[in-house]
């Protein structure tokens, strides 16, 4: 092999990796989701009597980053209300979590598992006389499973864009001792995520 071809290839299998490190392919980077949805859940008033089921509808938005290839990490602002199935209260609730997500599956990048934990609280509005009725603020702590479909074009590798992702939490907010509410909750919803990449 003549001098000159050694001197490249040498060259070449030096600086490729360098390249390569700096720029990570298929890297999402910063991201900012929105997401809509039902609720449907169960609470305790501040007496510690089971207040029944309820529904209602919810919202929420999500900024981070995705900090190594299939791991995010962001905060989480979520809120929602709804009403008593037996007309007895009105609910509301609100938080902001730390919330890490993982792509496990390699196969299909688009499903996600997400875990949560922060500081929320909520409101139990009694309709009458002896309904529940209360306040639960503390701690505030969620599971999610999404399964994200990109609207650009993923299989050029490129993972910056848009994506929409029908997506399903389960968020708990305990209470801090037997005094005050609790609530859990199922969410049901669809989210609008963009990836913008590294910046």
């Amino acid at each position: 092999m003549p001098r000159a071809d050694r001197l490249l290839l040498i060259l070449g299998l030096a600086t490729g990796p360098a390249v390569a490190a700096d720029d990570p392919p298929g890297a999402r980077g910063l991201f900012v989701a929105a997401t809509g949805g039902f609720l449907s859940g169960a609470a305790d008033d501040d007496d510690g009597r089971d207040a029944g089921t309820w529904i209602g509808a919810g919202g929420g938005l999500r900024v981070g980053e995705e900090i190594v290839d299939g791991l995010t990490l962001g905060l989480h602002f979520a809120g929602g209300w709804g009403n008593a199935n037996s007309g007895d209260y009105a609910l509301g609730f609100g938080g902001m979590l730390v919330e890490a997500g993982y792509r496990p599956l390699a196969r299909w990048p688009g499903v996600i598992l997400t875990v949560g934990t922060g500081l929320g609280g909520g409101r139990l509005s009694g309709a009458g006389d002896g309904a529940p009725d209360g306040a639960a603020v503390g701690a505030m702590h969620a599971l999610g499973l999404t399964y994200e479909l990109p609207l650009h074009d993923a299989r050029s590798g490129d993972e910056v864009g848009l994506s929409v992702a029908p997506t399903f939490r389960w968020v708990v907010v305990p209470g801090i001792d037997d005094t005050s509410a609790a609530f859990h909750l199922f969410a049901l919803g669809v989210e609008v995520v963009w990836y913008a990449g590294r910046w």
